[in-house]
């Protein structure tokens, strides 16, 4: 992965191609195996970013509306879970599970 390949693009023309450990392109993460686990690794962690300074006064708050609370983490947390889902690949029940 360190070393670069070189691609001949036509006769007495190439180019280098550096592959990358990790790579994020619009948003998502991919790997050389093309697998999930790092994009749902970064949006677990971004929800849990989010989720970590609401939680004690904010979500269990007994004295906030539970509506409210619930209209908090929706659009507080799970719109940085789910961002993008629509273009998201398919992932396997381990990984939907862990989001």
């Amino acid at each position: 992965m360190n070393s670069p390949i070189e691609v001949e693009i036509y006769p007495d023309h190439s180019i280098s191609i550096h592959v990358a450990r990790l790579y994020r392109h619009l948003g998502s993460y991919t790997t050389p195996s093309v697998k999930t686990n790092a994009h749902v690794q970064y949006r677990v962690h971004q929800g849990m970013s989010a989720f970590i300074p609401l939680f004690k006064h904010v979500l269990a708050s007994k004295r906030l509306p539970l509506r409210t609370r619930s209209l908090s983490t929706s659009s507080l947390i799970h719109s940085k879970l789910y961002h993008n889902l629509h273009i998201w690949c398919c992932f396997s029940d381990q990984r939907i599970q862990l989001l």
